[in-house]
């Protein structure tokens, strides 16, 4: 039953994700709201399609695969995040934008391509019988990296709620709350705790879970942007 369940929130996030990001391209596809709203849409679609595979496979091989394209999806996820934000509350680019988005897609092709951040998947060998996840030499910087977006995106969408004009005001203070709240819950149980007591992916569903909820945040930003 909880397997079934788990699948039909992967189903509906999944088509979530997909459908708003193509509704919105078609309706608003000139408007940077939105061009960043569909970026995170992609790289949350990306990380959750290889959580679902995830753990549906006992080849070694495959799964460190699937494992480094989801570390390498969080890492674009919270810099478009970021900047779906800043595009929310209207505020310009500035030039650490770009050293911060190429900061995120050197981590994510560190992540995906090499064994720095995910050193190796163990199948089979975790406390419950599950997946390990072994983490490389780069897994603090990673971390880093998604907490310091994150908090960067919270003091964004906290700070500009004040001075920001309604309807988006509430918006900003939507998002902020649904990232802090998912963001919390998803980094504790997919990196403080895995990290500190090499406890296996299978024990993070909570987590995981957690982050399925951020794109209805995200959708109630945009209709009336």
């Amino acid at each position: 039953m909880n397997s079934i369940l788990a699948e039909v929130l992967y189903a509906i996030c999944a088509l979530l994700l997909a459908g708003a990001s193509i509704f919105l391209l078609v309706r608003e596809g000139r408007s940077p709201v939105v061009r960043w709203f569909v970026a995170s849409c992609l790289a949350l679609l990306v990380w959750v399609v290889t959580l679902f595979l995830f753990g549906r496979s006992e080849d070694p091989g495959y799964v460190l695969l699937v494992g480094r394209a989801n570390f390498a999806a969080v890492s674009l996820a919270v810099y478009s995040g970021f900047r779906f934000v800043k595009a929310v509350a209207a505020l310009p680019s500035h030039a650490s934008d770009t050293w911060l988005l190429w900061l995120s897609v050197a981590l994510a092709v560190i992540s995906a391509g090499t064994p720095w951040i995910d050193k190796a998947e163990l199948v089979g060998t975790g406390i419950t019988g599950g997946h390990e996840t072994i983490y490389g030499p780069l897994f603090a910087l990673y971390v880093a990296h998604v907490v310091g977006m994150l908090a960067a995106t919270l003091w964004l969408a906290f700070r500009s709620s004040s001075w920001v004009a309604s309807p988006h005001r509430d918006q900003l203070l939507l998002l902020g709350w649904g990232t802090l709240a998912t963001g919390v819950i998803s980094l504790v149980t997919n990196a403080l705790l895995p990290y500190t007591f090499y406890l296996t992916r299978s024990m993070t569903s909570v987590g995981s879970m957690s982050d399925r909820s951020r794109p209805c945040f995200f959708c109630s930003l945009l209709p009336t942007r």
